[in-house]
This record gives C-alpha cells, structure tokens and sequence, in this order.
C-alpha cells in the first residue's frame, strides 16, 4: 500500500495520473493492458459517499411517502368507523341546532389531531434516534430543524385530506334516521 499526500489539491488529478504512469512502468504493463494496481483518490471516494447518499435519501423517501400514504389510509378508515359508531351523538348535534359545517369542522378536527399526533410522536422518535446513533458511532448530532417542520406539516396535510371524506360523511347524516337508531 502507497499513500500520498498532495500539497496543492487543485492538481490531485494530475499527481494521480503520473503516480499511475510511473507505477504502469515499474510494473512493466504493457499499454493495452489493465493496470494490476488501484488509485483511490479523495475526490473519487467523496463522490462515492455522496451517489451512497443520494440513494439513500431516495430511498428514505420513498419509505416516507408510503408512510404517509399508510398512515392517511389508516386515519381515514378510524374516522369513517368513528362517524358510523357515533350517528347517535351526531343527530343529536345536529337537532339541537349544529350545522353541517359544525359537524364537518368536528370531524375533521379529530382527524387532524390524530394525524398531528402521529407526526409529533415521529419527530420524537427520529430526534432519540438521532441521540442514539451518534452516542454509539461517537459523531456530532446534526439536526435539520427544517426536516422536522416539514414532518409536521405533513402530517397536518394527511389530516386534512384523509379526513375530508369522513367528515363530509358525517356532515351528511340525517338527524332523525340518526336518532331512531
């Protein structure tokens, strides 16, 4: 093993390309022949590290968006059961002088609590997450506060759009089919 140092980085290809040339001639390779020796610059590794992060961060959200997608499906499917088992204390709401918007406002309240619950519980675990791992590597903790905020508007979002329906559903009960039941 051979390790150099270059003392201007701005020449780092060129040292590599004569390191290369001298160690094809000492190895006496032919120059149709593949070299019996492997050059590993800074350069080449750093842009190494940043495809692996690339890919990783393409995959991560990826992961995210299922997630959410999930997680929406999931809120949807608690409020239209929620709005099924509660018809009762909708006609009640609703005969004794709630509006549909009341009702709708309600519903969809619910939902974003639960979806915010979530996302607030995710931005926990991701920060103890955070803590852990650069406790067990020994690396600085780098926190994005930015990703956070994003999480949690997300999860605001998928409140809003996974409950819209069931809140509408709930909205459109009749109060006296609702009470007879």
């Amino acid at each position: 093993m051979l390790i150099a140092q270059v003392s201007d980085p701005d020449r780092s290809d060129e040292t590599t390309n004569r390191v290369a040339a001298l160690l094809r001639q000492r190895h006496r390779i032919q120059p149709s022949a593949l070299d019996d020796f492997t050059i590993t610059s800074p350069a080449v590794t750093a842009a190494q590290v940043a495809r692996a992060g690339t890919t990783f961060q393409k995959t991560l959200t990826g992961i995210s968006a299922m997630a959410l997608l999930v997680g929406g499906i999931v809120i949807m499917g608690l409020m239209s059961i929620a709005v099924t088992e509660r018809r009762r204390e909708i006609g009640v709401r609703r005969s004794t002088g709630a509006t549909r918007s009341d009702v709708v406002q309600q519903f969809l309240f619910e939902a974003i609590f639960v979806s915010l619950a979530g996302g607030i519980a995710g931005v926990i675990l991701g920060l103890i997450g955070v803590r852990a791992v650069s406790g067990f590597q020994n690396l600085p903790q780098v926190i994005v506060w930015q990703t956070f905020e994003l999480a949690v508007a997300l999860s605001f979002t998928v409140g809003v759009l996974f409950g819209l329906y069931p809140a509408w559903r709930a909205s459109r009960v009749d109060p006296v089919s609702a009470l007879r039941s």
